[in-house]
């Protein structure tokens, strides 16, 4: 992640603690970040950036994306899969495959 020196040094405090700070970026990426790694208070500030914003969210890796993780979260409607389904397994190379929402 490239970041100003301010906003640098802001990231290594972890999640934005308000919604003025965490509106100043434009994308949050939740890599491998598990469900409950997240307070409901910080899912509901991601779903307000997302839905009031406008900000980009992209949530990727295996611990984010496993069955059920987000299923019933704050997030849910906010993401293109369906993640309250099982996923398919995937042959090729032992990796899972969320299903796309039609």
């Amino acid at each position: 992640m490239q970041a100003g020196r301010e906003r640098g040094r802001s990231l290594t405090r972890g999640f934005p603690d308000s919604r003025r700070a965490l509106f100043e970026y434009d994308t949050v990426i939740l890599a491998n970040v598990p469900a409950d790694a997240l307070t409901r208070d910080q899912l509901g500030l991601l779903a307000e950036y997302v839905g009031e914003r406008g900000g980009g969210l992209l949530v990727l890796g295996a611990r984010s994306l496993e069955a059920g993780a987000l299923a019933g979260t704050l997030l849910e409607e906010l993401l293109p899969v369906d993640v309250s389904a099982r996923p398919r397994t995937s042959r090729v190379r032992g990796s899972t495959c969320a299903q796309a929402r039609a």
